[in-house]
């Protein structure tokens, strides 16, 4: 009989072993590093930590170390709070990423280059007229929210422990994430729609598990009921939701609200254009078609890019022969979903919502499996109760109080074989 252990229901729900504790540890060394450190707005703010006695290993990776390095940069307006509506103020942390560097092999798959590694990226930012800069408002921000900061680390880390596993990729894949979350509008609708494409992509899908039950362990959450407040409650959890529900016609209905902004979106990208015109309905038509092909731009030159190791720099900066034929021939043979997508962009529109919103699904039954989780430790009352004689079973037996039974039989007693 096959044994069940606390690694086996962590993997079937694509959370590796023990990255709770790994995250918890690294977020309290990056906080010592932190704390009564002094920086400057244009330092380099760099720390790298050993992963001495297992301190940062997970699942069944050892990584040798882990560097953070923070960006740091300022923000002008207001910050909103998107899950609560409320305005935001002092210092953010409005990002956090998992750097890797790959080579290109034979057939342009990307191959990871393991240097033992794990490199991590910080970004945090404060208001443009607050001019002191140190080590301890960046941890106060991150003390403010401190079991998102830790899941955010263990978001990270899941990223890595992926492509630990699975070191090759597919280059049109890693191009589509990348060209995606590039592109965006300045219209909320479409840009909600875009996220929601960069949110549900097979790459972050993987680390949602990871995400949610290191938020989980770090809220303390232990009982049925606060599990469910803390899922129901997760921004995780709530955007699933609003991809479930979302729509095509709904995203058409929506834009109509943003007249201003497309107008301004496409002065600053079509040539020419007149507002004046277009009604709204044939002004959000034309923004769909328009900004369908721009995406689908972003997301060739993308892969242009991730190609440049192999072709000759000088063509790809003034045109000419290419000194890799092959590499051009891939190139034109990912154009087919491109293709595809700038010539009936509603389709593209239409079928990546409903791709998405299956997916949201599966990712929300996922989520629940988490509960699984926090109860591994749970244990079951097996006792045996030994009469002393009969006479006393018969006593024991009157002092306890009748149990109402349903009296119907179960059917596998009274089925005919």
């Amino acid at each position: 009989m096959r044994k069940v252990s606390k690694q086996n229901i962590k993997e079937a729900v694509g959370v590796p072993a023990n990255i709770e504790v790994a995250s918890q540890n690294l977020y309290n060394d990056i906080a010592k590093k932190l704390k009564n450190k002094e920086i400057g707005p244009e330092d380099v703010v760099k720390f790298k930590f050993i992963n001495k006695d297992g301190r940062y290993s997970f699942g069944d990776f050892n990584p040798n170390f882990i560097t953070a390095e923070f960006g740091l940069g300022t923000y002008s307006g207001d910050a909103i709070d998107n899950s609560t509506g409320n305005k935001i103020t002092g210092g953010l942390v409005h990002s956090m990423g998992f750097s890797k560097q790959s080579k290109l092999n034979d057939v342009f798959d990307l191959v990871s280059v393991d240097d033992g590694g794990i490199e991590l990226n910080i970004d945090y930012a404060q208001p443009n007229d607050d001019e002191e800069w140190s080590g301890n408002k960046i941890l106060d921000t991150m003390e403010k929210n401190k079991s998102n900061s830790i899941s955010s680390l263990g978001h990270e880390l899941k990223h890595a422990y992926d492509n630990y596993k699975k070191p090759v990729e597919k280059l049109v894949d890693r191009s589509n994430y990348a060209g995606f979350q590039r592109s965006r509008s300045g219209v909320r609708p479409m840009d909600q729609f875009m996220f929601n494409m960069y949110f549900i992509n097979q790459i972050e899908n993987l680390v949602r598990p990871t995400e949610s039950y290191v938020e989980m362990v770090s809220d303390g959450v232990v009982t049925k009921e606060q599990f469910l407040k803390f899922l129901l409650n997760s921004k995780t959890y709530k955007t699933l939701v609003q991809i479930r529900d979302s729509s095509f016609d709904t995203l058409v209905e929506d834009l109509k609200g943003y007249e201003t902004e497309i107008d301004d979106y496409l002065n600053n990208t079509v040539d020419g254009y007149d507002s004046s015109s277009l009604d709204i309905d044939d002004k959000v038509k034309y923004f769909l078609k328009v900004f369908s092909f721009v995406t689908a731009q972003k997301v060739h030159e993308v892969r242009k890019q991730m190609l440049t190791p192999i072709t000759n720099i000088f063509q790809m900066l003034f045109g000419g022969s290419n000194d890799n034929p092959e590499a051009d021939k891939f190139l034109d043979s990912t154009l087919g979903d491109l293709t595809k997508m700038m010539d009936n962009p509603n389709k593209f529109y239409y079928t990546s919502i409903e791709n998405m919103k299956k997916i949201a699904v599966k990712m929300m039954k996922k989520l629940s499996k988490l509960y699984s989780l926090i109860n591994k430790d749970k244990t079951i009352t097996v006792e045996t109760r030994d009469p002393m004689s009969f006479e006393m079973d018969q006593l024991m037996r009157k002092t306890q109080k009748p149990r109402k039974i349903d009296t119907k039989l179960d059917e596998r007693f009274t089925k005919k074989k």
